[in-house]
């Protein structure tokens, strides 16, 4: 019946309020399996895909009756967040659901504040609770305090480092420059606090920089992409060296990956019909930081079979280019003084 319940919200992205107490009523009880799930459903229920915001203010997307009705658990979710002998993962899905409730701000934010300053807590609930938080108070006082605790308390691992610095930054307004501290804390979050360039593993453990259990690969790629995606101008052109200075490694590699996302996402429309020297490839319509990210990729030690196939894609190129093809079509670029219509 449980199954069943889940599959209808996750399917239809609807939730009768009965249905919502009655899943509410199942967490209850210890013996439920996978109760984690459950929460996920709730929240499923409550705000549909929980990534439109992180750039836009909640508001209930749906309907307002099961939304009511996933409120009234509240104060089960905050027992379960608070309850340190659960499962991180059930303690991560209550927080993550208790965002989405300032009627219960009041309770929720002390908790949170609390969790993120506790140097003792689970990693990944410190950055659940930062989430929660950048949600539930006020931009500026948000800001502040968590840049406070992000600069000055230990963190076990750098990739919760870097998660932290990820929510604070999507917190600060587009039209808003980070200011220095921010934007530092930034750069050296996504090179993993300095840590990368020395990350010597090659295999799939390379991010052994997780210390703890409690975070995965896919988290810190994630986090990355997130600060640089709406500032690719001011962090990425301050993240390239690293590829030039660095020996290659799989964090590495995943780091380039996630550059190369961002950069070539946004900007003018790639054109490759322009006449270019035999064995370049057309770099006409990129802009300088898409070139300069070409750049950097061809002057470092990352795998080039891999790279290539990346590069193919992003320059639409019936096959994957050799390293000396782009960085021979990068000089090509460079010594045009002016190309038409950039």
């Amino acid at each position: 019946s449980t199954r069943k319940s889940a599959r209808t919200i996750l399917q239809t992205g609807t939730c009768s309020a009965p249905l919502a107490t009655c899943m509410i009523s199942l967490l209850e009880y210890s013996e439920v399996p996978q109760r984690e799930w459950i929460l996920q459903y709730l929240v499923q229920a409550t705000v549909g895909n929980p990534q439109n915001y992180l750039f836009a203010t909640f508001k209930p997307p749906l309907s307002k009756k099961c939304y009511t009705a996933v409120e009234r658990g509240c104060r089960l979710y905050f027992e379960m967040f608070s309850n340190k002998s659960l499962s991180r993962n059930i303690r991560a899905s209550a927080g993550e659901l208790l965002t989405w409730f300032p009627s219960f701000a009041h309770t929720t934010v002390p908790a949170f504040w609390n969790a993120m300053c506790d140097e003792g807590e689970i990693p990944n609930i410190r950055v659940v609770a930062a989430h929660g938080l950048s949600h539930l108070e006020s931009r500026d006082d948000f800001i502040s305090r968590a840049l406070d605790i992000w600069s000055t308390s230990k963190w076990d691992s750098p990739l919760t480092h870097t998660a932290i610095i990820g929510v604070i930054a999507r917190a600060v307004p587009i039209e808003q420059p980070l200011d220095q501290k921010l934007r530092e804390g930034a750069v050296n979050a996504c090179l993993l606090d300095g840590e990368i360039g020395t990350c010597t593993c090659r295999g799939n453990n390379a991010i052994s920089l997780a210390r703890s259990g409690a975070e995965m690969e896919w988290e810190w790629t994630d986090s990355v992409w997130r600060i640089c995606e709406r500032r690719p101008q001011e962090i990425i052109p301050l993240i390239l060296p690293i590829f030039r200075e660095s020996q290659e490694n799989r964090a590495l590699l995943h780091l380039a990956l996630s550059v190369s996302r961002v950069t070539f996402l946004f900007g003018p429309t790639y054109c490759a019909g322009v006449p270019v020297p035999t064995g370049t490839v057309s770099l006409f319509g990129l802009t300088d930081l898409q070139v300069n990210v070409l750049s950097a990729f061809v002057e470092s030690s990352l795998d080039w079979d891999v790279m290539s196939v990346c590069v193919q894609s992003v320059l639409q190129l019936p096959r994957p280019p050799s390293r000396e093809c782009i960085r021979e079509s990068v000089a090509y670029w460079r010594s045009k003084s002016v190309w038409p219509l950039q």
